[in-house]
């Protein structure tokens, strides 16, 4: 099957080139080659040669299907993109080619597996494609598909993309980092080696099956450690680790004996991820030591079986199958954790109409960081840092969510907008009579919760929601087109678009526009490609107007209350949100809507300590002509030396950057500098530039913007 795999792509890639000059069908090859490594699976290596077929050389399924045996054709048809619909942006079209592949491994986790060889091998020969291309790639590589391979217990392919994206996100640092391992070589080698030699003799004298292995850090991880603690590499300690792989778990307990009686072990720094292993199936224990040269090393301890399971994820299934269907327990039971996040991200992914929401909805879920719960039965569930208890009632079942009126948070009576901590055990308290209002989709976290409460708010206030759907689409309507353009045949336009907001019919439409299912801004865009934007209302406005009225329409322009333009907004100096951020307003006293990030910890500290609260929060999206300048303080972290200022203010220059400010502090003894700027920019995505330009000074360690809190 793999032979005739690798003709029939050979044949149907004839003639066609990579940007390299390389035949097309090297990247081919490549993928399936890397598959046979991880699996030993004949399916998926011959979908790895036919992945693009469909895609690029006109082969159908049916042929694919009636040539090879399932699953092959169903897998190549996973991970073929979608281009048969027309869309108005990149970002339609990326959610819904995620979508589609999300689907797929739903059914068929193999999938992933191909998309996430595939997308290796393309960041492995990026090299040949514009600048512009290649941080766009490296960006939803590290966005997406580095935490979906960490999600799925795949390390070896997750650091690998992760390091590849930061060779094209931020060069001058993955240089710097590059150059000053290289630098480390020598002395990194001979302390693992020493190290091999004296757990060696120890483990040979106790009669312990064992290989141990030396690993560094790598880059990209230290580099996020260097840039959170504002250290230089030389500060960086732990770099070394150990990996010792035995036989059994037993053996593994009698090892980190051994290790804890040649060196001194670190206090804090001890994990037993066999007894408790992670969400993702990752096992084993960790120790970290003050070893050889007084130099600190982290101890990995492991079976063999737990090696592969933590190099190679989901992927070490098929190596493992029949342990598995004979009743390896903790195998299994890793396994369907795996498959079931993957399925409850389907379930609520599947509903999300607007595609940035989907985008960003799917980001948070595979990229933040997680907290452990327990319920009263001791299984363990996985929530993002921040959820509640209703968050946990919605992941636990839909209807435990819809009937939650409580609940007991160690044994204690809390809310259930309670946040939870790691180590808790939560009980969901309901009641029949209890139900969905729409304050709580001011506290959930999750996607999930927000899609379900959406959902049934939709269905029990439908006629409520279509008005209110009608009402906003209207004035936006009327507001943008004036008399031109009238509501049915605003409808009758959009009628056009359906499929890609999943519904069925105008009156759906409207319905889920009403309940915040589908952004208005994102109606108003498709009629703005259809009628362009009210030249007609722009003619009515005298030349001369008052500096308020400006101030006024500014305003209007530059943030949607709700979805409609209008209302008077302003900044919060607190967090101080650019367009790009996701953002929230709060209803304040005489001085209208104060527009704050979504994640702002002075507006959260509101919640407590503020009647009514919950009431006064709106859902808020950046106008498409919000351009106005913003002042933003960034802090560099530096290794002090000549023309280092000059350099950095150069950099900015360059970017047609203005600076209104800096600072800077200078410690001679270890020949540090702390520099603060204040630049002028008009978006998130201007920053980021300037933030990746300064990354690339020689001397610069760390780069960050600094966001005052009152």
């Amino acid at each position: 099957m793999i032979r005739d795999a690798y003709k029939l792509a050979q044949e149907l890639h004839q003639g066609q080139l990579r940007k390299s000059g390389d035949p097309y069908f090297t990247h081919c090859a490549h993928v399936a080659y890397l598959l046979a490594r991880l699996v030993n699976d004949p399916s998926t290596v011959a979908a790895g040669l036919l992945h693009d077929t469909l895609e690029d050389c006109g082969a159908t399924f049916k042929e694919l299907a009636a040539r090879f045996p399932d699953p092959v054709a169903d897998l190549v048809d996973g991970v073929t993109k979608i281009s048969s619909l027309n869309y108005s942006s990149d970002i339609e079209h990326q959610a819904d080619n995620l979508r589609k592949m999300i689907l797929a491994m739903t059914k068929d986790v193999r999938v992933v597996l191909i998309k996430l060889c595939d997308r290796l091998h393309n960041m492995q020969t990026l090299d040949h494609l514009r600048p512009d291309r290649q941080r766009a790639i490296s960006r939803v590589t590290m966005d997406i598909y580095a935490p979906l391979a960490n999600r799925l217990g795949m390390t070896r392919i997750r650091s690998l993309l992760e390091d590849l994206s930061m060779k094209y996100l931020s060069p001058g640092a993955y240089d710097r980092i590059s150059e000053k391992m290289e630098g480390r070589e020598p002395r990194d080698q001979r302390i693992v080696d020493i190290t091999r030699k004296q757990l060696g003799e120890q483990l040979k004298r106790n009669s312990i099956n064992y290989h141990i292995q030396g690993r560094r850090k790598h880059l990209f991880s230290l580099y996020q450690k260097m840039k959170e603690q504002g250290l230089s590499l030389d500060e960086v300690h732990d770099i070394l680790a150990v990996r010792v792989i035995t036989d059994n778990i037993r053996d593994c307990y009698e090892i980190l004996g051994i290790v804890h009686s040649i060196w001194k072990p670190i206090d804090g720094r001890f994990k037993d991820y066999i007894a408790a292993s992670k969400e993702n199936g990752y096992r084993s224990i960790h120790t970290s030591v003050i070893g050889v040269e007084d130099e600190i090393t982290e101890i990995q301890i492991r079976t063999r079986e737990m090696h592969e399971i933590a190099e190679e994820g989901i992927a070490a299934h098929w190596k493992y199958k029949e342990k598995i269907s004979s009743g390896d327990g903790t195998r299994a039971q890793n396994e369907g954790r795996r498959v079931s996040w993957l399925r409850q991200l389907v379930d609520w992914l599947t509903d999300v109409r607007d595609p940035a929401e989907f985008m960003r909805e799917l980001k948070r879920d595979v990229y933040e960081q997680s907290v452990f719960c327990y319920t009263p039965a001791g299984e363990i569930i996985e929530l993002q840092q921040g959820s509640t208890a209703l968050d946990m009632a919605y992941r636990v079942h839909t209807d435990i969510g819809h009937h939650c009126s409580g609940s007991r948070i160690n044994s204690r009576m809390v809310s259930i907008r309670t946040e939870l901590q790691t180590g808790d055990v939560v009980e969901i308290l309901t009641s029949k009579s209890s139900h969905p209002t729409p304050d709580w989709l001011n506290f959930v976290k999750s996607g999930r919760a927000r899609n379900k409460i959406r959902h049934w708010l939709k269905e029990s206030q439908r006629e409520m929601f279509l008005e209110q759907g009608r009402q906003k689409l209207l004035e936006q309507v009327r507001s943008r087109y004036g008399s031109r353009v009238d509501l049915d045949t605003a409808l009758k336009a959009l009628s056009a678009h359906l499929k890609l907001y999943s519904v069925h019919s105008v009156e759906e439409l409207l319905v889920d526009t009403g309940c915040g299912n589908v952004r208005l801004a994102s109606l108003m865009h498709k009629l703005d490609l259809e009628y362009g934007e009210k030249p007609a209302a722009r003619s009515a406005i005298p030349r001369k107007v008052s500096r308020d009225t400006r101030r006024s329409r500014n305003s209007r322009d530059r943030v949607l209350v709700e979805g409609i333009a209008g209302a008077i907004t302003r900044i919060a100096g607190c967090c101080s949100p650019l367009p790009g951020d996701s953002i929230i307003g709060f209803v304040t006293q005489g001085r209208g809507i104060s527009i704050h990030k979504v994640e702002c910890r002075s507006l959260e500290r509101n919640r407590t300590r503020m009647p009514g609260y919950e009431s006064r929060l709106l859902h808020v999206d950046w106008g498409q002509s919000m351009v106005s300048m913003k002042k933003v303080a960034i802090r560099l972290v530096c290794q002090d030396r000549k023309a280092l200022l000059g350099d950095i203010t150069s950099a900015i220059a360059t970017l047609n950057v203005n600076i209104v400010n800096s600072n800077t502090n200078s410690n001679i003894r270890d020949n540090r500098a702390i520099i603060k700027l204040v630049v002028l920019v008009d978006g998130s995505d201007l920053l980021n530039t300037v933030l990746n330009r300064l990354s690339t000074i020689p001397g610069v360690n760390s780069v960050s913007r600094v966001v005052h809190s009152h």
